[in-house]
């Protein structure tokens, strides 16, 4: 509980109280200045408040506003009490009001006063605001007159990355790298700029940075003489200047591509003379189950087939340089395929994918038509038997209706061992 009776709030116990009205009631009678006294008593001052907060011409954005006003207490020689009336304005002579306390509370012991408007005001105007003090018969000077405004807030959203598509294989060691424009929203009357980052680690530990302002519908920058046969990741956030400051998104999805491996040396020639490895195996004769890749240039050699009862590793010449795509969250090189002589006809079917530079995957004899291909003929009633005659190659993607590239090796005979 508090008390007034001397015209200064203090703090009072609670089983004080019946004997602090009763002083009060005394003081009252014998004072001729007790605060029952109508009208304005002489020789009182009040002292104007010294608004505090916000800063003079302090801008605020619409979306955080709760604007709270702060003021030092005035002080006064008056026995009364008194409280504060408070003024804003959207003109600086205060004929426009749009909001006004009459009667705020005068704190216990002086200090700081804080006065939060309710409801918000709105947006994108200039309000000028003061502040003073009076008893009901003693009225105060006005505060000096501060101003504050509140504007719609610029937003910039996240950029969408357009090319290179993930996982994308370069052709060569040159790159646009190319976003859409971000949305904004608010008084957006600055450029927009974009902050392209290009790393070889996906962490950004020292990227490479590019800057472009903004384009028509997209915005893209280029870099060239990059590293061959290098993974590279990048990603993008734009930016504009607000009243406020900078306005930054935040950093787009981490994009990858890759630079195309260095071009082979040309096979050797085999024996005799000629160019590309040959198929040990007529093409022509064969029923492809999934894509006919007869005509496919040859632009690796098979090196080694070996098969073990899990275990199948065709080696090439050119593994890890194929093209790639991407299949679900993993990047693909391209597929291992399986040849073999079933009713007297040559049947040729892609059984695994295969990673980059992947030469070996897990498989047994039983697991080829039931697991893998699962195309008549070659399904679950086909399993290659020791002594039968199996072809093997590799290719880029050659199924499910994707392609990055037609490369392939050459197509080897080998007896099954088991």
């Amino acid at each position: 509980m508090y008390s007034i009776c001397n015209g200064l709030p203090r703090i009072v116990g609670v089983a004080a109280l019946a004997a602090t009205v009763a002083a009060c009631d005394t003081v009252k009678s014998a004072n001729p200045l007790s605060p029952d006294i109508a009208g304005p008593i002489p020789g009182v001052t009040i002292s104007p408040p010294a608004p505090s907060a916000p800063a003079h011409g302090t801008i605020i954005e619409g979306a955080e506003q709760t604007v709270t006003l702060s003021f030092d207490a005035a002080s006064s020689n008056s026995v009364r009490p008194f409280w504060y009336e408070l003024e804003v304005s959207a003109t600086s002579d205060f004929t426009q009001l749009v909001h006004k306390a009459e009667k705020i509370s005068v704190p216990l012991e002086g200090g700081r006063v804080s006065y939060r408007i309710n409801p918000n005001l709105p947006t994108d105007h200039l309000y000028y605001w003061r502040v003073r003090a009076l008893d009901g018969a003693n009225t105060g000077p006005y505060s000096a007159t501060r101003t504050f405004e509140i504007v719609t807030p610029v937003v910039v959203q996240v950029p969408q990355p357009a090319s290179p598509a993930y996982g994308e294989l370069l052709t060569g060691t040159s790159v646009t790298l190319v976003t859409r424009n971000s949305s904004t929203s608010g008084p957006v009357k600055n450029p927009v700029f974009y902050r392209f980052e290009l790393s070889p680690d996906a962490a950004f530990a020292s990227p490479e940075v590019i800057t472009a302002v903004q384009g028509q519908g997209t915005t893209g920058v280029s870099r060239g003489d990059l590293t061959l046969d290098r993974f590279y990741f990048w990603r993008v956030r734009a930016s504009t200047e607000s009243r406020t400051g900078t306005v930054t998104s935040g950093y787009s999805e981490i994009q990858m591509f890759r630079t195309p491996a260095p071009a082979p040396p040309p096979p050797a020639p085999p024996p005799g003379g000629g160019g590309s490895p040959s198929d040990e195996l007529d093409l022509g004769q064969v029923t492809f189950l999934h894509r006919n890749v007869s005509a496919w240039p040859v632009t690796s050699t098979v090196t080694n087939v070996s098969i073990s009862p899990h275990t199948v590793c065709v080696d090439h010449t050119k593994a890890g340089q194929f093209p790639t795509s991407v299949f679900g969250d993993i990047l693909v090189e391209g597929n291992v395929w399986i040849f073999a002589r079933i009713n007297g006809r040559w049947y040729g079917a892609t059984w695994d994918w295969l990673r980059i530079g992947q030469v070996c995957k897990g498989a047994t004899a039983e697991e080829f038509g039931r697991d893998q291909i699962r195309i008549h003929p070659m399904d679950a009633s086909w399993v290659p038997r020791a002594g039968d005659t199996i072809g093997f190659m590799m290719s880029a993607r050659a199924r499910d209706g994707v392609q990055a590239g037609q490369e392939r090796t050459n197509v080897v005979l080998v007896t099954w061992p088991y």
